[in-house]
């Protein structure tokens, strides 16, 4: 797994801590799975981690949460018409 320069292709390790390429494009990451296992996703906790196979992450001894996951989208009809979009969420 490595991670490559939209702009001028040139790759880059995964431990990479530059969060863009010297050429100043944004990096894309190399080799993700072509599809995620949805029947055990709905098995593991309700996290960013439930979707680790896409996300640079080596080793799962590195996950990190603050219980972040599965916020609710509910509609705001409040602003609904602004700039011709028919529905919004927040």
């Amino acid at each position: 797994m490595n991670f490559s320069c939209y702009e001028c292709g040139k790759e880059y390790p995964i431990e990479t801590f530059n969060f863009r390429c010297e050429c100043g494009g944004p990096f894309k990451l190399n080799s993700l799975p072509k599809s995620l296992p949805l029947l055990s996703l709905k098995e593991r906790p309700a996290s960013i981690w439930r979707y680790r196979e896409s996300l640079p992450v080596m080793d799962d001894k590195n996950f990190v949460t603050l219980g972040e996951g599965f916020t609710p989208l509910v509609p705001f009809p409040y602003a609904e018409g602004y700039r011709n979009i028919k529905t919004i969420y927040n």
